[in-house]
């Protein structure tokens, strides 16, 4: 009798122990097919979100891409500012040059008018040089030269001919007494009463 009621609690031990065993493995699996089903994807969770009115942010994917555009905008942006850094320099580099330009082709203008005025006033004064020369005769009257000796002058400067014949003239009209010091210019051409007249000057 003892020895079945010991073989009795082994079996029954046995038997629970088993049981459990397949109690375990059958909730393990039971509990695995209930994950499964119940298993959402992404866009399922997503609707059934908004179909509780929740407001749902953008997708990660969505971040990501969004992410990507705004670095894209930004790289594009910064090429953007430099090419117009780059033609501002250029356009700022091309008006400085521009104006040194202005700037030396004004100087040469300038240098130029300068020289033609040179060159004018030059060929000017020698026309004039050349009128005096030609049309006039310098004297210069030092004090206590009297007629006689300003017509001997005047005929060796070639204004005229006879020294004599302009002594007597300076006497006869009351010159002679009226000479005046000084540097005067006598035409070629001039009479003796035009002599008198530079020479006493009363024109």
């Amino acid at each position: 009798m003892k020895l079945k009621l010991r073989y009795f609690i082994r079996g029954l031990g046995i038997g629970i122990v088993f049981t459990a065993i397949v109690m375990s493995l059958s909730l393990q699996a039971s509990r695995s097919r209930i994950i499964r089903e119940n298993a959402l994807t992404k866009e399922e969770i997503m609707e059934k979100a908004m179909g509780y009115g929740m407001v749902m942010n953008a997708s990660d994917d969505t971040t990501s891409v969004e992410q990507n555009d705004s670095s894209k905008e930004e790289q594009s942006q910064e090429k953007n500012q430099d090419a117009k850094e780059e033609q501002e320099a250029k356009d700022e580099q091309d008006v400085e040059d521009d104006q040194l330009k202005e700037s030396n082709d004004d100087d040469q203008q300038n240098e130029k008018d300068d020289k033609e005025k040179v060159e004018s006033d030059m060929d000017s004064t020698k026309d004039k040089d050349l009128i005096i020369s030609i049309d006039y005769t310098p004297i210069k009257i030092t004090s206590g030269m009297t007629a006689t000796s300003v017509g001997k002058l005047l005929n060796e400067k070639g204004v005229i001919e006879d020294t004599d014949e302009f002594r007597v003239y300076m006497s006869e009209q009351g010159y002679s007494s009226k000479i005046l010091v000084g540097e005067y210019l006598i035409p070629l051409d001039a009479t003796y009463k035009k002599i008198a007249d530079i020479i006493t000057r009363k024109k």
